[in-house]
Protein backbone atom coordinates (compact mmCIF):
# COMPACT_ATOMS: atom_id res chain seq x y z
CA UNK A 1 0.00 0.00 0.00
CA UNK A 2 1.38 3.16 -0.82
CA UNK A 3 2.13 6.15 1.98
CA UNK A 4 0.38 9.27 0.93
CA UNK A 5 1.75 12.50 3.00
CA UNK A 6 -1.27 14.45 4.39
CA UNK A 7 0.77 17.64 5.30
CA UNK A 8 3.64 18.76 3.40
CA UNK A 9 5.04 20.79 6.93
CA UNK A 10 5.78 17.15 8.38
CA UNK A 11 8.53 16.89 6.06
CA UNK A 12 9.62 20.58 7.29
CA UNK A 13 9.39 19.05 10.94
CA UNK A 14 10.99 16.16 10.21
CA UNK A 15 14.27 17.98 8.32
CA UNK A 16 14.34 20.40 11.89
CA UNK A 17 14.25 17.32 14.14
CA UNK A 18 17.01 15.52 11.48
CA UNK A 19 19.46 18.65 11.72
CA UNK A 20 18.96 19.75 15.05
CA UNK A 21 18.84 16.47 16.52
CA UNK A 22 16.29 17.14 19.10
CA UNK A 23 12.36 18.27 19.27
CA UNK A 24 13.38 21.18 21.60
CA UNK A 25 15.82 22.74 19.13
CA UNK A 26 13.53 22.28 15.99
CA UNK A 27 10.52 23.60 17.98
CA UNK A 28 12.56 26.52 18.34
CA UNK A 29 13.31 26.54 14.64
CA UNK A 30 10.19 26.38 13.22
CA UNK A 31 8.82 28.24 16.05
CA UNK A 32 5.89 25.50 17.43
CA UNK A 33 5.44 24.08 20.33
CA UNK A 34 7.50 21.09 21.50
CA UNK A 35 4.47 19.11 21.50
CA UNK A 36 3.01 19.90 18.68
CA UNK A 37 6.61 19.04 17.00
CA UNK A 38 6.54 15.60 18.62
CA UNK A 39 2.80 15.02 17.31
CA UNK A 40 3.23 15.70 14.00
CA UNK A 41 6.59 13.53 13.83
CA UNK A 42 4.55 10.54 15.60
CA UNK A 43 2.35 11.17 13.00
CA UNK A 44 4.44 10.80 10.09
CA UNK A 45 6.11 7.70 11.74
CA UNK A 46 2.80 6.13 12.07
CA UNK A 47 1.35 6.74 8.33
CA UNK A 48 4.82 5.78 6.87
CA UNK A 49 4.54 2.75 9.14
CA UNK A 50 8.55 3.22 9.97
CA UNK A 51 10.59 3.95 12.95
CA UNK A 52 12.48 7.44 11.58
CA UNK A 53 14.47 7.99 14.65
CA UNK A 54 16.25 6.38 17.80
CA UNK A 55 16.61 8.00 20.93
CA UNK A 56 20.85 7.70 21.34
CA UNK A 57 22.49 9.56 24.43
CA UNK A 58 19.69 11.96 24.49
CA UNK A 59 19.67 13.04 20.78
CA UNK A 60 17.27 11.73 18.12
CA UNK A 61 19.14 10.09 15.44
CA UNK A 62 17.77 9.07 11.87
CA UNK A 63 17.31 5.24 11.06
CA UNK A 64 18.51 4.25 8.30
CA UNK A 65 14.64 4.50 7.00
CA UNK A 66 15.08 7.86 8.14
CA UNK A 67 18.61 8.80 6.23
CA UNK A 68 16.59 7.79 2.97
CA UNK A 69 13.93 9.65 3.89
CA UNK A 70 16.41 12.70 4.51
CA UNK A 71 18.01 12.26 1.20
CA UNK A 72 14.61 12.70 -0.88
CA UNK A 73 13.44 15.14 0.70
CA UNK A 74 16.12 17.57 0.98
CA UNK A 75 15.42 18.57 -3.11
CA UNK A 76 11.91 19.10 -1.64
CA UNK A 77 12.92 21.45 0.60
CA UNK A 78 15.13 23.52 -1.17
CA UNK A 79 12.61 23.94 -3.97
CA UNK A 80 9.94 25.20 -1.09
CA UNK A 81 12.09 27.36 0.24
CA UNK A 82 12.97 28.54 -3.00
CA UNK A 83 9.23 29.42 -3.44
CA UNK A 84 8.70 31.46 -0.46
CA UNK A 85 11.88 33.13 -1.23
CA UNK A 86 10.40 34.61 -5.01
CA UNK A 87 6.75 35.17 -3.32
CA UNK A 88 8.37 37.39 -0.84
CA UNK A 89 10.50 39.25 -3.35
CA UNK A 90 6.81 39.59 -5.35
CA UNK A 91 5.10 41.19 -2.78
CA UNK A 92 3.60 44.90 -3.79
CA UNK A 93 5.87 47.22 -3.11
CA UNK A 94 8.45 45.13 -1.17
CA UNK A 95 12.19 44.39 -2.70
CA UNK A 96 13.66 41.73 -0.53
CA UNK A 97 16.95 42.22 0.53
CA UNK A 98 19.62 39.99 -1.06
CA UNK A 99 21.35 38.51 2.26
CA UNK A 100 25.06 38.49 2.15
CA UNK A 101 27.21 36.51 4.95
CA UNK A 102 30.55 37.16 5.20
CA UNK A 103 33.30 36.42 8.01
CA UNK A 104 34.37 39.86 10.01
CA UNK A 105 37.60 40.84 8.14
CA UNK A 106 35.61 40.37 4.75
CA UNK A 107 33.02 42.48 6.31
CA UNK A 108 34.59 45.05 7.21
CA UNK A 109 36.21 45.45 4.12
CA UNK A 110 33.12 45.97 2.76
CA UNK A 111 31.48 48.32 4.84
CA UNK A 112 35.26 50.46 4.07
CA UNK A 113 33.91 50.54 0.63
CA UNK A 114 29.96 50.82 0.96
CA UNK A 115 29.51 53.65 -1.38
CA UNK A 116 31.25 51.18 -4.27
CA UNK A 117 29.29 48.62 -3.08
CA UNK A 118 25.96 50.78 -3.27
CA UNK A 119 27.07 51.96 -6.79
CA UNK A 120 28.08 48.63 -7.99
CA UNK A 121 24.80 47.40 -6.77
CA UNK A 122 22.38 50.23 -8.38
CA UNK A 123 19.74 50.44 -5.97
CA UNK A 124 19.45 46.66 -4.25
CA UNK A 125 18.51 46.44 -1.19
CA UNK A 126 21.08 44.36 1.09
CA UNK A 127 21.42 42.85 4.04
CA UNK A 128 25.02 41.85 5.00
CA UNK A 129 25.95 39.81 8.14
CA UNK A 130 28.98 39.02 10.13
CA UNK A 131 29.55 35.64 10.83
CA UNK A 132 32.03 32.47 10.78
CA UNK A 133 29.24 30.03 10.68
CA UNK A 134 28.52 28.42 7.65
CA UNK A 135 25.15 29.59 7.30
CA UNK A 136 23.23 27.31 4.84
CA UNK A 137 22.45 28.69 1.12
CA UNK A 138 20.19 26.18 -0.04
CA UNK A 139 18.14 26.54 3.54
CA UNK A 140 17.81 30.44 2.45
CA UNK A 141 19.59 31.37 5.89
CA UNK A 142 21.72 33.83 3.25
CA UNK A 143 21.63 34.26 -0.34
CA UNK A 144 25.73 35.07 -1.09
CA UNK A 145 28.15 33.38 1.42
CA UNK A 146 31.88 35.22 1.02
CA UNK A 147 34.31 32.44 2.58
CA UNK A 148 38.31 31.47 2.57
CA UNK A 149 39.46 28.91 1.62
CA UNK A 150 37.52 25.92 2.55
CA UNK A 151 34.59 25.42 1.03
CA UNK A 152 31.33 23.69 1.08
CA UNK A 153 31.58 20.27 -1.40
CA UNK A 154 27.96 19.02 -1.27
CA UNK A 155 24.63 20.97 -2.69
CA UNK A 156 24.20 23.15 -5.76
CA UNK A 157 26.55 25.63 -5.29
CA UNK A 158 28.06 28.26 -7.74
CA UNK A 159 31.27 29.70 -6.84
CA UNK A 160 33.65 32.30 -7.52
CA UNK A 161 37.15 32.80 -6.66
CA UNK A 162 36.94 36.98 -5.91
CA UNK A 163 40.52 37.83 -4.13
CA UNK A 164 44.01 37.09 -2.17
CA UNK A 165 43.42 38.09 1.43
CA UNK A 166 46.71 38.80 2.98
CA UNK A 167 47.70 39.28 6.69
CA UNK A 168 50.06 40.50 8.94
CA UNK A 169 51.31 42.07 12.30
CA UNK A 170 50.74 45.80 12.56
CA UNK A 171 51.81 48.31 14.86
CA UNK A 172 50.94 52.29 16.17
CA UNK A 173 53.19 54.35 14.14
CA UNK A 174 54.14 56.26 17.06
CA UNK A 175 55.04 52.84 19.39
CA UNK A 176 56.25 53.34 22.94
CA UNK A 177 59.05 51.73 24.16
CA UNK A 178 57.31 48.32 25.79
CA UNK A 179 54.66 47.04 23.95
CA UNK A 180 52.07 44.28 24.49
CA UNK A 181 50.80 41.53 22.38
CA UNK A 182 47.08 41.38 21.06
CA UNK A 183 46.98 37.69 20.65
CA UNK A 184 43.54 35.58 18.97
CA UNK A 185 41.59 32.96 20.94
CA UNK A 186 44.07 30.51 21.69
CA UNK A 187 44.46 27.37 19.43
CA UNK A 188 46.88 24.53 18.97
CA UNK A 189 45.86 24.10 15.08
CA UNK A 190 48.65 24.80 12.50
CA UNK A 191 48.95 26.99 10.09
CA UNK A 192 46.46 29.37 11.82
CA UNK A 193 46.35 33.08 12.51
CA UNK A 194 46.12 32.48 16.82
CA UNK A 195 49.14 29.90 15.69
CA UNK A 196 51.10 32.27 14.07
CA UNK A 197 51.40 34.97 16.00
CA UNK A 198 51.54 33.12 19.29
CA UNK A 199 54.70 31.08 17.95
CA UNK A 200 56.18 35.15 16.70
CA UNK A 201 55.71 36.07 20.38
CA UNK A 202 58.18 33.25 21.13
CA UNK A 203 56.85 33.15 24.38
CA UNK A 204 56.36 36.47 25.68
CA UNK A 205 53.03 36.88 27.45
CA UNK A 206 49.84 37.33 26.24
CA UNK A 207 47.58 39.04 28.48
CA UNK A 208 44.49 40.19 25.77
CA UNK A 209 43.02 38.37 23.08
CA UNK A 210 40.04 39.69 20.88
CA UNK A 211 38.51 37.70 18.28
CA UNK A 212 36.73 40.72 16.48
CA UNK A 213 39.27 41.81 13.55
CA UNK A 214 36.97 45.68 14.08
CA UNK A 215 38.57 45.43 18.31
CA UNK A 216 42.23 44.51 17.46
CA UNK A 217 41.99 46.91 14.94
CA UNK A 218 40.97 49.76 17.49
CA UNK A 219 43.52 48.46 20.04
CA UNK A 220 46.40 48.53 17.88
CA UNK A 221 45.19 51.82 17.03
CA UNK A 222 44.97 53.26 20.12
CA UNK A 223 48.52 52.24 21.05
CA UNK A 224 47.39 48.97 23.26
CA UNK A 225 49.96 46.92 21.58
CA UNK A 226 50.57 44.96 18.49
CA UNK A 227 48.18 42.64 16.39
CA UNK A 228 47.55 40.51 14.03
CA UNK A 229 45.23 42.39 10.97
CA UNK A 230 44.24 42.22 7.48
CA UNK A 231 46.80 43.80 5.18
CA UNK A 232 43.99 46.12 3.23
CA UNK A 233 43.34 47.26 6.89
CA UNK A 234 46.87 47.87 8.40
CA UNK A 235 48.28 49.27 5.38
CA UNK A 236 45.53 51.32 4.42
CA UNK A 237 45.72 53.16 7.98
CA UNK A 238 49.26 55.81 7.86
CA UNK A 239 48.71 55.72 11.94
CA UNK A 240 49.87 52.04 11.44
CA UNK A 241 52.97 50.26 10.49
CA UNK A 242 53.47 46.65 9.09
CA UNK A 243 56.26 45.19 11.62
CA UNK A 244 56.63 41.78 9.09
CA UNK A 245 56.35 40.79 5.46
CA UNK A 246 52.90 38.87 5.31
CA UNK A 247 53.45 35.27 6.23
CA UNK A 248 52.50 33.22 3.01
CA UNK A 249 51.31 30.84 5.17
CA UNK A 250 48.55 32.96 6.29
CA UNK A 251 47.06 33.80 2.36
CA UNK A 252 43.56 33.31 2.54
CA UNK A 253 41.76 33.09 -0.83
CA UNK A 254 37.94 34.47 -0.88
CA UNK A 255 34.84 33.12 -2.65
CA UNK A 256 31.47 34.33 -3.47
CA UNK A 257 29.02 31.54 -3.49
CA UNK A 258 25.42 31.30 -3.94
CA UNK A 259 22.77 28.30 -4.33
CA UNK A 260 22.13 27.76 -7.70
CA UNK A 261 18.53 27.83 -8.17
CA UNK A 262 19.66 31.21 -8.25
CA UNK A 263 21.38 31.56 -11.33
CA UNK A 264 18.39 32.96 -13.00
CA UNK A 265 17.74 35.25 -9.99
CA UNK A 266 18.90 38.95 -11.52
CA UNK A 267 19.65 40.65 -7.89
CA UNK A 268 21.91 37.38 -6.53
CA UNK A 269 23.40 37.50 -9.72
CA UNK A 270 24.07 40.91 -10.19
CA UNK A 271 25.05 41.30 -6.45
CA UNK A 272 27.68 38.90 -7.32
CA UNK A 273 29.17 40.55 -10.19
CA UNK A 274 29.55 43.67 -8.17
CA UNK A 275 31.02 42.07 -5.20
CA UNK A 276 33.80 40.46 -7.93
CA UNK A 277 34.18 43.95 -9.52
CA UNK A 278 35.11 45.66 -6.18
CA UNK A 279 37.53 43.30 -4.71
CA UNK A 280 39.38 42.95 -8.27
CA UNK A 281 39.78 46.79 -7.94
CA UNK A 282 41.38 46.51 -4.60
CA UNK A 283 43.11 43.13 -5.26
CA UNK A 284 46.42 44.68 -4.76
CA UNK A 285 45.24 46.36 -1.28
CA UNK A 286 43.94 43.06 -0.21
CA UNK A 287 47.10 40.83 -1.03
CA UNK A 288 49.16 43.64 0.71
CA UNK A 289 50.19 44.64 -2.31
CA UNK A 290 48.69 48.41 -2.97
CA UNK A 291 52.21 50.59 -1.58
CA UNK A 292 55.49 49.83 -0.38
CA UNK A 293 54.33 49.02 3.08
CA UNK A 294 55.33 51.64 5.48
CA UNK A 295 58.05 49.62 7.44
CA UNK A 296 59.81 50.05 10.99
CA UNK A 297 63.69 50.22 9.97
CA UNK A 298 65.63 47.05 11.58
CA UNK A 299 68.44 48.25 13.72
CA UNK A 300 68.75 44.58 15.18
CA UNK A 301 67.54 40.91 15.09
CA UNK A 302 64.51 41.40 17.47
CA UNK A 303 63.43 44.39 15.45
CA UNK A 304 59.72 44.32 14.89
CA UNK A 305 59.43 42.10 18.16
CA UNK A 306 57.44 44.07 21.31
CA UNK A 307 59.42 44.13 23.87
CA UNK A 308 58.31 42.88 27.32
CA UNK A 309 59.43 44.13 31.10
CA UNK A 310 62.03 42.09 32.70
Amino acid sequence: MSWHISHWDDLRIFMAVAETGSLSAAARHLRLSQPTVGRRLRALEKGAGLRLFDRVSNRLELTEAGREVERVAAPMRSAADAVERRLGGLKAGEREPVRITATGSVAFFLTRFLPELMEETEGIPIALSSSKEPLNLARREADVALRMSRLPVDGDLVSRKLAKLRFSIYGPAKTPARMSIIGLPKTERRPSQSGFLDDWAAGRPILLRLSDVFLRYQAVRFGRGVSLLPCWLGDGDPELVRLIPPPPELAEEVYCLYHGDNRGFAPVVSVCQALGEIFKRHASLLAGEGHEARRRPKTSPDAGRPKTRT
